[in-house]
Order: structure tokens, then sequence, then C-alpha cells
């Protein structure tokens, strides 16, 4: 993966064994509040974490990036698809489809999506994860509604065109 395809969480991962304690304990920070990270100054994001300004600028170099803004910036850049308008976003099939053809488009999408992970996989990442998890004393699950989404995309769609 390249330095310019890798997103803030790549680069913890990556980075987390070098990590001193203190850049551990803002990497657990970032990874818990990312989008209020995202907002924060420098100042702000080391007295969030209870560590020093220089702390936390050794933090984003330690992530290979040049400091803090630029660290701001790629944790920025990672929310990009998330908060982009739902205008912007493909509109989805270009004539009126049914039921079946809206699920199985979704499906394949998330074929796609699927294979790119599979792709992108890093065992040890992967082995770290799971010890945090296990070590966690809460654990919050988010998950995509792609599935959902195409179900009700496929209920709009017969509303629209009913058959």
């Amino acid at each position: 993966m390249t330095q310019a395809a890798m997103t803030i969480v790549d680069r913890i991962a990556r980075a987390q064994p070098a990590l001193s304690r203190k850049q551990h304990k803002m990497a657990e920070y970032v990874l818990a509040h990312p989008f209020r990270v995202v907002t924060m100054t420098i100042e702000e994001f080391a007295a969030a974490a209870q560590v020093s300004v220089a702390t936390a600028s050794r933090f984003a170099r330690a992530l290979d990036l040049s400091g803090y803004p630029q660290f701001r910036a790629e944790l920025a850049r990672g929310f990009q698809a998330t908060l982009e308008p739902a205008d912007a976003r493909p509109a989805g099939p270009p004539h009126p489809a049914g039921a079946a053809q809206v699920v199985t488009a979704t499906l394949e999408e998330d074929i796609r999506n699927a294979q790119h992970s599979l792709q992108r996989l890093d065992a040890r990442a992967c082995e770290q994860a799971a010890e945090t998890i296990l070590a966690a004393d809460r654990v919050f699950i988010t998950a995509a509604l792609g599935l959902i989404e195409a179900l009700s995309a496929a209920v709009a769609c017969r509303t629209r065109n009913p058959a």
C-alpha cells in the first residue's frame, strides 16, 4: 500500500509497535473520537489526550506525516465519502429497475468491496485488532447498511413503478 493510499487507521496500525506509551494513548483517542479530533487544534488534541503539544507533534511524525496539519488533513480525507452530500453520490440506476435488479446491483457492489478489502488485508493488523477487542471493557459495533439500503431502494422503486 502506498503512503498516499494509507488512512490514519492504517498508519496507526503500522506505527503501533513503535509508539511510545503516550503516543499509544493518543492513537486510542483518535480511534475512539475521530470526528472530534479532526476539528481540534493541536493544543486541544494534546489537552484531550492528556499529553504535551510536543508529544502530539511527534505522534503525527510517528505516523510518517510532516506534522499536525497534515495529520488533520489526512484524518479529514478519510471522512470525504461519508460527508459527501447525498445528491453528489451516484443516483442509482439511470432507468427504472425492478427490485431484483436493485438488490443484484447492491450485492455485486458488496462483492467488489469485499474483494478490495481482501486485497488490503493485513494479518498483523487483524491480530492486533482481535487482541484490542478482547482486552476492551466495551466494544461498540457499527455496520454498513448496504442490504437494507438495497431493499429500501427496491421498495421505493416498487412504489414509483407498480407492477
